[in-house]
């Protein structure tokens, strides 16, 4: 894969690209970093827990795992796994003094876009966090008793819109907005480009009906 300097890297889990230009190596790191690791952490973790009645388990998973993700397909199906999986734990673990949460962030200003060499400059500032304010929004929510949390006003606006949509509409809305993160490559399709214009235009109306509410309302790993 090309970075952002024109050197060549190898993929690495998170990277963004159609699923027919992966790897399999890359595909299979991805399943066991985000499914695998979730499950070998929560089950190790979760029997001490059990025996003292208390204790609490965050898995990170993402905005990405309420619809399928072209562009980064397995990464959004390993999320879809994590939010099924917390939620089902909830339920398993219901008056044991356990609780579990699913954090769903939208963007979150990490390394991983550059690392990935992709430009995120045309996004509204709208639609992201900070990671500290992630982790806080997390934290009070579990408080709350929620399991699925997405948090960011703007956030929850656009994973509601996806949720309530048609799911084969939800779907193209995705590899729209998932076409915003492929790394830039030679010999772009003038049919890709547009699609990325589309996507950015979508993005805009979207911060602009959260932004109507913005301000109403006031996050990593597992705690172990």
């Amino acid at each position: 894969m090309e970075g952002r300097n024109g050197s060549r890297r190898e993929q690495q889990p998170g990277d963004f690209d159609p699923f027919r230009r992966s790897s399999r190596a890359r595909e299979e790191a991805e399943v066991r970093l985000n499914v695998l690791a979730v499950v070998r952490l929560t089950h190790a973790a979760l029997p001490r827990m059990l025996r003292r009645r208390r204790g609490a388990i965050i898995n990170v998973s993402s905005t990405a795992g309420f619809s399928p993700c072209p562009n980064f397909a397995t990464y959004g199906a390993t999320k879809a796994f994590v939010n099924s999986f917390t939620e089902a734990l909830h339920e398993e673990l219901r008056g044991s003094g356990v609780r579990v949460q699913a954090l769903c962030p939208g963007l979150t200003h990490t390394e991983i876009f550059e690392q990935a060499g992709v430009d995120t400059s045309g996004l509204p500032e709208l639609l992201w966090m900070e990671a500290d304010e992630v982790v806080l929004e997390s934290l009070a929510a579990l408080e709350r008793g929620q399991v699925v949390f997405v948090p960011g006003l703007g956030n929850r606006a656009l994973s509601s819109l996806v949720r309530v949509l048609p799911h084969a509409a939800s779907s193209r809305f995705a590899a729209l907005f998932g076409s915003r993160f492929l790394p830039p490559r030679s010999g772009v399709q003038a049919g890709e480009a547009g699609a990325q214009r589309a996507v950015g235009e979508r993005s805009r109306e979207v911060a602009s009906l959260a932004s109507t509410a913005r301000g109403r309302e006031p996050g990593f790993l597992h705690r172990l």
